[in-house]
């Protein structure tokens, strides 16, 4: 649902659900080091999203979105009593953020994109996901070269700290 109470502003409700079936390795492979599991279900994902874009000049945009996802029957690779690896659906993941993001049209055509997101994804029983920052700071700097046919981009990204697998 789009809304745009002046002309030059943009509110933006998303709703999505979406899911991933298995692979056949997931499910059907078998080996000296693995099991299959023929009772995997696919993982589903729902996700809610505000944004609102504000268009401040015809050089400048900022834009803010807050989101909330839900994933339900997340495929995880899990070790046996036996040490053989096997899929399965674990868990609950919940996954909630805002970001900001601004783009500014330079003199010649540059573009500077900014954008700074703050998110905590955690399992269901509350635990953060491994590898899964807290922050993401990104700028991105591009120019068309010839013509609108080659633009030249270039871009930094900063993540925030996160966990590794083994909790360090």
């Amino acid at each position: 649902m789009v809304y745009k109470p002046f002309p030059k502003t943009d509110l933006k409700v998303l709703y999505s659900r979406g899911f991933r079936n298995p692979s056949t390795y997931e499910m059907f492979y078998t080996d000296v080091s693995q099991i299959a599991n023929l009772s995997l279900h696919p993982e589903t994902m729902d996700s809610y999203e505000f944004d609102a874009d504000r268009q401040f000049t015809s050089r400048l945009r900022v834009g803010v979105s807050a989101y909330r996802y839900l994933v339900s029957n997340l495929i995880e690779q899990n070790y046996t009593s036996d040490g053989l690896a096997q899929y399965v659906n674990r868990d609950r993941v919940r996954a909630t953020g805002v970001s900001f993001e601004l783009l500014f049209q330079l003199p010649a055509r540059i573009n500077l994109a900014s954008s700074l997101e703050f998110q905590r994804a955690v399992f269901g029983s509350g635990t953060v996901l491994p590898n899964s920052p807290g922050q993401v700071g990104k700028l991105q700097l591009s120019m068309p070269l010839w013509r609108d046919w080659l633009t030249l981009g270039a871009g930094l990204q900063a993540l925030g700290q996160r966990n590794t697998y083994a909790g360090a």
